[in-house]
């Protein structure tokens, strides 16, 4: 079976954004970019793990409330898929969390 090659995304830039600013965007640009605008590290987190609003991000809340700006790049074409569907764009910003925050995860079927 062949399997497709894993996208990844190549990180420009990872800036804390302080503007007091409650506007936030992420976006899929042309040329395989992808932009962050004041992302909460909560909102980021749960569109790389496609997760429902019902589902619980646990961690420092000071930490998950920090907004960042975020630029990085791929050498294909970055698409923001749609939830539920889990795809190639987030298992990419997984590795983005992964190698600039060191975010490691335990995904949980809810079931004590």
């Amino acid at each position: 079976m062949h399997r497709r090659p894993r996208l990844l995304l190549d990180i420009s830039s990872v800036r804390l954004n302080t503007s007091g600013s409650g506007r936030s965007s992420m976006r899929a640009l042309p040329g395989g970019r992808f932009e962050a605008v004041n992302a909460r590290l909560r909102d980021l987190i749960s569109t790389a793990f496609a997760m429902e609003p019902f589902q619980e991000i646990e961690g420092p809340k000071r930490l998950l409330d920090s907004r960042f700006d975020i630029s990085a790049a791929s050498s294909e074409k970055v698409d923001l898929p749609d939830r539920p569907r889990p795809g190639p764009f987030h298992i990419a910003l997984q590795g983005l969390l992964n190698a600039r925050f060191g975010l490691k995860a335990h995904v949980s079927s809810g079931v004590p």
